[in-house]
């Protein structure tokens, strides 16, 4: 599932950072189940899958691959079907 973000939704976006506190995601390892939804979703493609290490052996999970990239629009953890995501300043 791709979504294309339109100039004008990332442009809302892009107004919306402007004028509140940017704010990135964190991952919660024991709840993500790397459905890989919030990389698909995510305007900027700031997020990426990389190797790491969970109670149950290593495994593929999201991480903020660009922090510069990422607008803060909170995509990623709106469609976390895990609530593995939250984001914070």
């Amino acid at each position: 599932m791709l979504i294309h973000h339109s100039p004008e939704s990332r442009r809302h976006v892009n107004q919306m950072i402007n004028t509140h506190t940017k704010l990135f995601p964190g991952f919660n390892k024991e709840k993500c189940m790397a459905c890989t939804i919030c990389v698909e979703v995510c305007p900027a493609g700031a997020l990426d899958l990389a190797i790491a290490n969970s109670i149950t052996g290593f495994r593929l999970f999201p991480v903020l691959a660009n922090q510069d990239q990422c607008m803060g629009c909170c995509f990623c953890e709106k469609h976390c079907p895990t609530g593995a995501i939250i984001m914070a300043s």
